[in-house]
């Protein structure tokens, strides 16, 4: 597969290569981190975001096709996220500022796909402007309806992370209620073995 010559097509495409090694490096599973700087757009947003979000999608594209191709897209899981979310509202600058809730974005085979998990914000006016503004605030930052706890205790599931464990991976989990399950996200019969997750015992 081709991938595209750009930071997150070549971070990408050194993914694509490891997972394919991780028997011969001897890994049940693995857990890789890429990053892509320039979406913190406080001026004139429209262009730049329009091409980093093409990077972004080519990128994704060449990744799912390569693992498609390996027969490994139901073993993958993508969760894309922001460090913070942006304001609803734009700036004098036109572009936008530092907010709070955000969208995360996950892909995987082996996800039942095609859902909106979280809660869109049925009110988009912004308090105090609209006192009975229920999910906004000035300058349109979004409050979480879905705690960044949620996913990852989903995804921590699939990856086959114990329920009497999770807690250690997500200390801040019981703060939160509706934490979802594997089973939230996930299709049946796709969760990590029983032997691959004695690695979590040991």
């Amino acid at each position: 597969t081709s991938f595209p010559n750009t930071p997150h097509g070549r971070q990408l495409a050194s993914v694509a290569k490891l997972i394919q090694t991780k028997d011969d490096r001897g890994k049940d599973r693995d857990i890789f981190f890429s990053e892509r700087v320039g979406y913190d757009l406080h001026f004139d947003i429209a262009t730049p975001l329009d091409i980093l979000f093409k990077e972004l999608d080519d990128a994704i594209k060449s990744f799912v096709t390569e693992m498609k191709n390996k027969g490994l897209w139901d073993k993958v899981t993508i969760v894309c996220v922001s460090e913070f979310g942006r304001t609803l509202m734009g700036n004098t600058g036109f572009g936008t500022d530092h907010a709070w809730g955000n969208n995360v974005f996950v892909a995987s085979g082996a996800l039942d796909g095609g859902k909106i998990m979280g809660e869109y914000p049925s009110d988009l006016r912004s308090y105090p402007a609209h006192a009975d503004a229920p999910h906004v605030f000035a300058p349109g930052i979004v409050i979480p309806t879905t705690s960044w706890e949620s996913v990852w205790s989903a995804v921590g599931g699939w990856l086959g992370v114990e329920d009497a464990d999770m807690d250690k991976v997500l200390p801040n989990r019981a703060a939160f209620p509706n934490i979802w399950s594997a089973g939230d996200m996930y299709l049946p019969n796709t969760f990590a073995s029983e032997t691959e997750k004695n690695i979590f015992e040991n």
